[in-house]
Formats: C-alpha cells, structure tokens, sequence
C-alpha cells in the first residue's frame, strides 16, 4: 500500500505511531483525551515495569536453593562495589529492610517477640516495662533464652 503522492510504502506501524504522536503531542486534540493517553501510558509503562520485576522473583523462588544462596552471598560479598548498576551495600540494605518488614508484619512474629499487636481500637492501658495489658499474660519460663539454646 502506497500513501498518496509518495514513492515508499507505508507500513502498519506508521498510522498507529501518528495517532499516538497526535494524541500525546497534538494540537488539534482536546485536553482531556491527551490527559487520558498519558495516564494511560504511564500506567502501561508502571505495569511493564512491575511485571518485570514479578518475573525476576519468581525466577529466584524457582531457582535452586544453592543459586539463590549464591546470589545472595554474591551481592553481601560485594560490599560497596557495583551490583549490575547498583551500590550493593544500598542493594543488601534494602532486602535485609523488606525482608525484616515482611517477617514482623506477621502476627505470629508478634507473639514470638511478645509484642501484643497495635494498639487500636482499644489502646493501651499499662504502659511500661514489664507492665502488662489485662489480655496478655507473664512469661511461662522467663529465664529460658531460646537465642542461647539455639531454638
């Protein structure tokens, strides 16, 4: 197919890549369908980018546990060098912070440290050391470190 008056053929591509420079860029296009195609580019590039990273979590969840431990510990041995762009000390930081988030965002971490959970809706009533709340209760063996055990 040729366009009219010129000698090279015009692609699939070449409409589509006009009507969505006329959109974005155009001045005979009102304000509203601009703003929709960039909100709806944006969105599509933060989508993209998401499901990109999805794919590379779920990539080390189904790598064998020596890769990722060698993943890991490649990363940690770095120190501050380049880890694929990336300050590796900044890299560590942020996974030991996500990781530590998401373990004491459960509630059974809560109980393991004996942190009683927010304070709403009822607040607390005793605060201090070693005062407790009237729905929690005191330490079966208050002497036993399971740290020290190795539990």
């Amino acid at each position: 197919m040729k366009a009219a008056g010129a000698d090279q053929p015009v692609t699939a591509r070449e409409p589509r890549r006009r009507f969505v420079a006329s959109l974005l860029y155009g001045r005979n296009v009102d304000r509203t369908a601009k703003t929709r195609a960039r909100l709806g580019l944006a969105v599509l590039i933060f989508v993209l980018g998401y499901a990109i990273i999805a794919a590379r979590l779920v990539m080390f969840a189904a790598a064998p546990e020596e890769q990722q431990l060698e993943l890991i510990q490649a990363v940690q041995d770095r120190g501050s060098g380049d880890w694929h762009g990336l300050n590796a000390a900044h890299v560590w930081s942020l996974w030991t912070r996500y990781a530590c988030t998401a373990l004491y965002a459960h509630p059974l971490a809560w109980d393991e440290i004996g942190f009683p959970g927010p304070a709403y809706p009822r607040g607390y009533k005793n605060a201090g050391v070693d005062k407790l709340e009237p729905f929690e209760v005191r330490d079966a063996r208050p002497s036993r470190d399971p740290i020290r055990e190795g539990a």
